[in-house]
C-alpha cells in the first residue's frame, strides 16, 4: 500500500514539474518574442530618423562628377575628385577655426553648416535615400554636379549647385593636368562654401590666405546679399575695406570705411578696426590708436573674443612702431588672453620679440602661432622676417609647417 501511495505522489510531482517547465517555456517564448519585436521597432525608428535627417538636412551632396576617360586612366576618377573637394572644404574650415575660432562658434558648428556628402560617387545608401526623397518631392539638400573637359588647351570645370546658376572655370593645362585640376578643386570648394557659409570663406580670404582680390569679390557678393541685415553688412564693409588695404589701395579703402561708418554710426566697431590697420600700414600710428580705441568703445557684449583680441593686437603693433615696447607687450598679452586660439595674436607677439632682438623668444612664440594655424606663406610676405630667414632654426620651423 505504501508503494502505491509513493508511486502516485511521484507521478503528481512529475506532472507538476512538467507543467512548470511548460509554463516556463511559454513565458520565455513570450519574452523573446517581445524583445524581438522591441528590437525591430527600435531599428525601424532609427532608420526613420536617419532617413528623415538625410532628407530634411541642409547639407550639400556631390552627386555626379564627369571626367574624360583619360583622367580616369590617370587615377583622377569622379569619386577621387569628390573626396578631394570634400577634404579641401574641411581643410578651409579647420584653418579658419585655428585662426579665428570661426568668429565665435566651434568648428563642429561650422561643419554642420557646410556638410558636404559625397552621395552619387561614394555613398550608395544616401544616394538611394536622396532618390527616394526626390520621388516624394522632398529636396532640401543642395545637389552638386561637376563636369570636367578639355577645350582649347584649357581644363574647363562646369559647376552646378542646385538653386544657383552654372559657373564656368578655365585653367590652362600647360604641361600638367594635375596643377590645373588642383586649381579647380580649390575653386569648387570655395564656391560651395560661398553658397553654404560665406562668412567662413570671407574669414579665410581675409585672415588665412590674405588675398585682396578674392576678399573684395566675395564682399561685393555678400553686400548685395545682406543689404537688409545691418549687423552682417558692417562685417562685409570691414572685409571689403580690408581687401583694399591688402592691395594697398588706401584711398579707396578709406572712402569705403567712411561710407560704412556713415551708414552705421555707433555700431561700426569692426570698421574702425580696419581703419586703425589702414593707418598703421601708412605709418600713422597715433591716428591708428585713436581709431582702435574707438573700436574698443563700440565693442558689444556679443562681440567675438577674436575681434577683441585683434583690437589689442593691432594696438600693440602701433605701440611697437612708436618704440613703446613695454606698452606694446602689455597689449599683446591682452590679445593672447582674450583669445588663446588666435594665431594672429601669437604672430604679432612673436614679431614684437623679434623687434626687440629676442630671437629665441621669437621662435618659441612663432611656433605657437604656426601650430594654431598661421600660414607660412604670410611670414614669407612679411619683410620684418627677412633678417631671421637664414637662421637654421627658422628654416626648420618653416619646413615643419610648410604646405604639403
Amino acid at each position: 500500500m505504501n508503494n502505491i501511495f509513493a508511486l502516485i505522489l511521484s507521478t503528481d510531482i512529475a506532472q507538476d514539474s512538467s507543467a512548470d517547465l511548460e509554463q516556463f517555456g511559454q513565458q520565455t517564448k513570450v519574452i523573446f518574442s517581445f524583445l524581438t519585436e522591441l528590437v525591430i521597432i527600435v531599428l525601424v525608428i532609427i532608420t526613420i530618423v536617419y532617413v528623415v535627417k538625410v532628407l530634411l538636412g541642409k547639407h550639400h551632396s556631390i552627386r555626379h562628377i564627369h571626367v574624360p576617360r583619360t583622367f580616369e586612366d590617370a587615377g583622377h576618377s569622379g569619386p577621387v575628385i569628390a573626396n578631394r573637394i570634400h577634404y579641401r572644404i574641411q581643410q578651409i574650415i579647420q584653418r579658419v577655426s585655428a585662426t579665428e575660432y570661426v568668429k565665435g562658434y566651434s568648428t563642429a558648428a561650422a561643419e554642420n553648416e557646410v556638410s558636404v556628402d559625397v552621395v552619387g560617387v561614394g555613398l550608395p545608401i544616401k544616394g538611394f535615400i536622396e532618390l527616394l526623397g526626390s520621388t516624394l518631392g522632398i529636396q532640401r539638400s543642395k545637389k552638386i554636379d561637376i563636369d570636367f573637359f578639355v577645350e582649347r588647351q584649357c581644363l574647363v570645370m562646369l559647376l552646378k549647385i542646385s538653386g544657383h546658376p552654372v559657373e564656368r572655370f578655365e585653367v590652362p593645362v600647360a604641361d600638367s593636368v594635375d596643377l590645373a585640376l588642383k586649381s579647380h578643386i580649390a575653386e569648387a570648394a570655395e564656391t560651395i562654401l560661398k553658397y553654404s557659409n560665406d562668412e567662413i570663406l570671407q574669414t579665410y580670404f581675409g585672415l588665412v590666405e590674405q588675398i585682396g582680390e578674392k576678399q573684395i569679390k566675395l564682399a561685393k557678393y555678400r553686400f548685395d546679399l545682406y543689404r537688409d541685415n545691418p549687423k552682417v553688412e558692417v562685417n562685409v564693409i570691414a572685409a571689403w575695406a580690408w581687401g583694399l588695404c591688402m592691395l594697398k589701395r588706401y584711398d579707396e579703402a578709406e572712402e569705403k570705411i567712411k561710407q560704412g561708418i556713415a551708414r552705421h554710426k555707433k555700431k561700426a566697431g569692426r570698421i574702425y578696426v580696419i581703419w586703425g590697420s589702414l593707418l598703421t600700414q601708412q605709418g600713422k600710428c597715433e591716428e591708428a590708436l585713436e581709431k582702435l580705441n574707438k573700436a574698443l568703445e563700440q565693442v558689444t557684449k556679443n562681440e567675438s573674443i577674436t575681434r577683441i583680441s585683434n583690437i589689442y593686437s593691432s594696438m600693440g603693433n602701433c605701440y611697437s612702431k612708436l618704440g613703446r615696447y613695454d606698452v606694446a607687450m602689455k597689449h599683446m598679452e591682452l590679445a593672447v588672453a582674450a583669445d588663446v586660439n588666435s594665431s594672429r595674436a601669437y604672430y604679432d607677439m612673436a614679431m614684437l620679440y623679434l623687434a626687440i632682438n629676442k630671437v629665441d623668444k621669437f621662435l618659441e612664440v612663432l611656433e605657437k602661432a604656426l601650430d594654431k594655424g598661421f600660414q607660412t606663406q604670410n611670414i614669407l610676405k612679411d619683410s620684418r622676417a627677412l633678417a631671421v630667414m637664414t637662421d637654421p632654426r627658422m628654416s626648420k620651423l618653416m619646413e615643419k609647417f610648410s604646405e604639403s
